[in-house]
């Protein structure tokens, strides 16, 4: 049955007409000299700190691991450090819709801080190994 309404609705589409081709043009400086400059700003150094952090784990966990088991426990943290945000992105939005985004981020910014940290403890008990 449904496998008989699909073909149905595939019929009766209409067909896309031709249009010209447009490029795709992305506009970064309207982005960096508007309102979400200082946002955009943050999110770019959170992101490259997140990496140093990463590089220098894998840095600390080679002389005691090896350099492949470093690395694989390096990518097991950025794997992590990706879920975590993913899994806390929605909620965030949800207070941020009701509070105000600026002080979600604030907020937020220090409980990363705290992870950061706790993130560095548990380098520093692997490195122990």
């Amino acid at each position: 049955m449904a496998a008989l309404a699909i073909l149905y609705a595939i019929r009766q589409t209409p067909r896309p007409e031709p249009r010209p081709h447009q490029p795709i043009r992305i506009n970064i400086r309207a982005i960096l000299q508007g309102k979400l400059r200082p946002l955009m700003l943050g999110i770019g150094a959170f992101d490259l700190a997140a990496t140093l952090l990463i590089l220098r784990a894998t840095e600390l966990l080679t002389p005691g691991h090896g350099k492949t088991s470093a690395i694989q426990i390096a990518l097991a943290f950025y794997t992590a450090y990706n879920l975590a945000a993913t899994i806390i992105s929605i909620p965030a939005g949800a207070l941020g819709d009701r509070h105000g985004n600026q002080r979600v981020l604030i907020g937020c910014s220090g409980r990363s801080r705290g992870s950061h940290r706790s993130g560095g403890v548990m380098v520093s008990r692997l490195q122990q190994r």
